[in-house]
């Protein structure tokens, strides 16, 4: 069987760093948000980790949203201007 020398899901995410921080020190993030019919919102949430989802190895991120007030899984990729809160 042939190894791919390919990054990781996580590696090829450039927000995931600053994602994993967020997880790590309990802050919250707020971010732009553009969801799969290409509707923006703007997000404020608490993140819990992060998982990947279907075959294709989508990296998400599983947070509480303040907005919604619900537990909701985001994509990374869809997640722009991420600050830590």
């Amino acid at each position: 069987r042939e190894r791919s020398n390919s990054k990781s899901t996580f590696d090829k995410e450039p927000n995931s760093i600053m994602i994993q921080r967020a997880i790590d020190s309990k802050k919250n993030l707020k971010f732009r948000y553009i969801d799969q019919e290409g509707e923006i919102s703007y997000r404020n949430v608490s993140p819990i980790n992060f998982e990947t989802r279907h075959e294709n190895q989508i990296l998400c991120l599983v947070a509480y949203c303040h907005l919604r007030g619900a537990i909701r899984t985001f994509v990374v990729r869809r997640m722009q201007k991420i600050e830590l809160v």
